[in-house]
């Protein structure tokens, strides 16, 4: 049977002119498919991400993630400015670490140009970058932030947060509540980059549209409260909330650190502040997947842009990012979060606030220990009906690779994958699987197995590790979050441990983000980061937390998760931001951590409850 991927709904189909699942005309006809393969013929870069879209762009299908001929990347680099040895690569984004470490830069890379890159000495490290996903009065009262007043402020409370940027990278903002709009109408928002849209000659690193200030409030002034019109004036649109999704997730986070209660009567922690947000996209010019996916590379972008326009305005600033994802080493060294940490530490007056996850009780996460020449049998298990990927990714220290092996619910065994090697299956039953078993990482030297699954293979499957001669291995492994059909490690198999520890977001691990979780609820994640440091620091209220409706106005609606938590913090740390500046002097990431922390009220498991008195009065 000749088989071939959509490259659409990635469900393996029969070859053709059409997909007999979402009905995708195919350009080629049946033209080439993803072909089974093995061994270390193409496998040009490390990472298996990038290998993958390699494969996936020479069979001749688009990306998801990159659609086009171009694939957006992040870089650690030497020499940013060295284009002999960046051929190809068109740079937007330059952050320098610290210590003479080299540079992080994000950009996009014409696929045909990917191979050339791989062999320069410029480039120490080079990944496609990955998918994040989306993760009042009662946080007011359970932080000490006083109770909401008439007039939009909040009591027991002096400070407002006037003078200080709160930056959000998400999805929907609804700029015609009246939460965001001061007393005569206009907008609080001085910028809104709408990563998706068509670019403009203002656009921000060459994509997307920029509206500023003026743009939104001649928008709203023509069109009353007509939401419909205001939307359509200014070309910029929230995505409406459905059953399947929150397409206004943004309104929402943003409301609980810088609603100002106009409309609602209920204002967030920092109503005076102003506000700059980006619609994040998972790739240029393209709507995010089902408009809730964002990508590693447009994040840097974001918040570098932030911080830019706060920087041209002489205000301290702080970034809330509520989105996260699953996969990945979990030590705060991939290179988004290496970025942010890079970013906060290059003035004062910054920070940057990211939501723990939501994955505690979920079973993503599991643990353990391959003996010498023994093995383990990882249970995964995937729902009926499932219509997404399914994604895993294993990492452990050790000399010699683990070898994997696939063995399918009816007990057939794929084989195995040796260290340094890749493997497609396609046995003709639709069993479409990529395995990446690759060795040391050059950002944190560990070995890494990556495995991905397409839709449509029900059942409990095994992911065996074989012990290797050079002795006992422990190993950590994360299944990626779905928005649906969300997949599971089994729980209670001896060999490995499924619990709620080291379930953070895949970029809540940085040294200086400082990472919020749920104080009321059991879905929070928790740490510790893999190389045991302290995460989240804070948590902060996030169960049926009301906060601004999109396309009403004025009405609220309950949401829950740490997506809310977070922004609760990035709130208080906008106060304590206006109140230094107000006194001439800004404290640098360090401080904000310690007056945080310090101050806050103890509570373990889990972080330290906000304490917005304790972090007033401390900074």
């Amino acid at each position: 049977m000749s088989l071939q991927v959509c490259p659409n709904c990635r469900v393996v189909v029969r070859r053709g002119d059409r997909c007999v699942n979402c009905s995708l005309e195919f350009k080629n006809g049946s033209s080439t498919g993803l072909s089974a393969s093995s061994g270390d013929e193409g496998l040009l870069f490390a990472d298996p991400r990038m290998n993958l879209e390699i494969r996936r762009r020479s069979a001749g299908y688009l990306s998801i993630a990159s659609p086009g001929d171009k694939v957006d990347v992040l870089a650690l680099v030497k020499d940013p400015d060295d284009s002999s040895n960046l051929q190809g690569i068109q740079v937007r984004t330059r952050i320098r670490l610290a210590d003479n470490k080299g540079w992080i830069i994000t950009g996009s890379v014409k696929f045909k140009q990917l191979r050339n890159l791989r062999r320069n000495d410029n480039l120490k490290s080079l990944k496609v970058e990955s998918r994040l996903r989306p993760s009042l009065e009662k946080i007011l009262s359970e932080s000490g932030a006083g109770s909401p007043r008439a007039g939009g402020q909040v009591s027991g409370n002096s400070q407002t947060g006037t003078g200080v940027l709160v930056g959000f990278v998400d999805f929907g903002m609804d700029f015609m509540h009246r939460n965001f709009r001061h007393d005569d109408g206009t907008t609080r928002i001085i910028a809104l980059w709408d990563q998706t849209g068509a670019a403009n000659r203002k656009s921000p690193f060459g994509y997307g549209r920029l509206y500023r200030k003026n743009e939104i409030d001649q928008a709203i002034k023509t069109s009353g409260d007509d939401v419909n019109t205001a939307y359509n004036k200014l070309g910029y649109e929230p995505t409406p909330d459905t059953s399947y999704q929150i397409g206004a997730h943004g309104t929402y986070v943003a409301d609980v650190a810088a609603g100002n209660g106009k409309g609602s009567g209920c204002p967030g922690l920092a109503p005076e502040a102003e506000i700059i947000f980006v619609e994040s996209a998972s790739c240029s010019g393209a709507k995010s997947i089902g408009n809730s996916f964002s990508g590693s590379a447009r994040l840097a972008d974001a918040v570098r842009f932030i911080f830019d326009e706060a920087d041209s305005q002489n205000k301290p600033c702080v970034v809330n990012i509520s989105l996260g994802t699953n996969a990945g080493a979990h030590d705060g060294t991939s290179l988004v979060e290496m970025a942010l940490d890079s970013l906060v530490k290059e003035k004062p007056g910054r920070a940057v606030v990211i939501a723990a996850g939501n994955n505690g009780q979920k079973g993503l996460q599991a643990s353990g220990k391959v003996t010498k020449c023994g093995k383990v049998e990882l249970q995964w298990e995937m729902k009926v009906g499932d219509p997404t990927l399914n994604e895993m990714e294993i990492w452990y220290e050790s000399e010699e690779c683990l070898e994997v092996e696939i063995v399918a619910p009816d007990g057939y065994s794929h084989g195995r994958t040796p260290g340094g090697k890749f493997n497609f299956y396609d046995e003709g039953r639709g069993r479409w699987i990529w395995v990446a078993n690759r060795k040391k990482d050059p950002l944190n030297g560990k070995n890494q197995i990556y495995i991905q699954f397409p839709p449509g293979l029900p059942g409990t499957w095994k992911i065996v590790l074989h012990g290797n001669k050079a002795g006992d291995v422990d190993f950590n492994s994360w299944i990626e979050r779905d928005e649906v059909g969300q997949s599971r490690f089994v729980s209670g198999i001896v060999g490995y441990k499924v619990d709620k520890g080291c379930t953070l977001s895949s970029i809540a691990c940085g040294e200086l983000s400082i990472v919020v979780g749920m104080s009321d609820g059991e879905q929070s994640s928790n740490g510790p980061t893999v190389d045991g440091r302290v995460k989240p620091e804070m948590i902060s209220p996030g169960a049926t937390v009301l906060a601004a409706h999109s396309r009403t106005l004025v009405r609220r609606h309950r949401i829950s998760g740490t997506s809310v938590s977070a922004p609760a913090v990035t709130g208080v740390i906008a106060l304590m931001l206006s109140k230094r500046s107000g006194e001439g002097s800004l404290p640098t990431i360090e401080e904000l951590r310690t007056a945080l922390i310090e101050r806050g009220i103890k509570q373990q498991p889990g972080g330290v409850r906000l304490s917005v008195a304790g972090a007033l009065k401390r900074i």
